[in-house]
């Protein structure tokens, strides 16, 4: 199959029979604690975090079995943490990701969780 140009176009056509919620269709959120301004962020950038989060669970997905951190998943998608990190923690809470329980040095010299694609169950990947 020919992917679709559109990353949340094609993401959905692989998942239609998912039972995890679209992760092109969910909906940005930010708790009643963050700032004012977290939330007119939130509804600034809502018409592209689907196709944010499609990006990042088909690089994923197209990884599997292997991951990347969020500073490799960053590089790789030219996009910024700001807009990486909530996506990702979003499809970590629709269940499409998961922590591996691993690590890899950052760029700083830190040490990153290794995200990985999560296929469902009886899925092949």
């Amino acid at each position: 199959m020919t992917p679709a140009k559109d990353p949340a176009e094609y993401m959905a056509s692989l998942f239609d029979d998912d039972p995890r919620p679209d992760p092109t269709k969910e909906r940005t959120t930010t708790g009643s604690s963050h700032p004012n301004t977290s939330h007119k962020a939130a509804v600034r950038v809502w018409p592209k975090t689907g196709t944010q989060r499609a990006k990042i669970l088909k690089l994923l997905y197209d990884l599997w079995p292997g991951g990347l951190t969020d500073e490799e998943i960053q590089t790789r998608l030219s996009m910024v943490g700001n807009s990486e990190r909530p996506r990702r923690i979003e499809l970590t809470g629709m269940g499409w990701l998961i922590d591996t329980l691993h690590t890899r040095e950052t760029l700083g010299g830190d040490q990153a969780i290794i995200w990985q694609y999560k296929p469902a169950e009886g899925e092949k990947v």
